[in-house]
C-alpha cells in the first residue's frame, strides 16, 4: 500500500453475559432467545453471580474509518465507516473457548 493510505482503527471490547447490556446485545446479535442462550453457556451456581449467565461477549468495532485489508493480495480489502461491527463471539469465561462466532462483511 502507498504511504497515503489511511487505515481504519478498531477497538476490541468485551462484556460478561451476567450483565444486562451484554446479555441483551448477544441475544440481538445472534438472534437467540434467553433460554437458547442459557442452554449454550449455562448459569453460575455459587458466588455473587449465582443464577446469572456464564460467558463473555467479545466484539470488534471500527473507531476511525479507513481501509481494512481482508487478506494477502492487491486490493484485497474495503473502506469501512466508523461504528461498523467487524466481528463478535461468545466465549466460555472459564476455558476461553469460542462457543459461537459471527463475522460481518462490510
Amino acid at each position: 500500500m502507498g504511504r497515503n493510505t489511511v487505515y481504519c482503527q478498531t477497538r476490541e471490547q468485551y462484556g460478561y453475559l451476567s450483565d444486562d447490556f451484554s446479555r441483551d446485545y448477544a441475544m440481538r446479535l445472534f438472534h437467540l432467545s434467553e433460554p437458547a442462550l442459557e442452554e449454550l453457556v449455562g448459569r453460575y451456581v455459587r458466588g455473587k453471580r449465582a443464577g446469572k449467565l456464564k460467558g463473555k461477549l467479545l466484539w470488534e468495532k471500527v473507531t476511525v474509518g479507513g481501509w481494512k485489508k481482508h487478506g494477502p493480495g492487491y486490493m484485497n480489502g474495503a473502506v469501512v465507516a466508523p461504528g461498523t461491527l467487524l466481528s463478535y463471539s461468545i466465549v466460555d469465561s472459564w476455558t476461553g473457548t469460542v462457543l459461537v462466532q459471527g463475522l460481518q462483511r462490510y
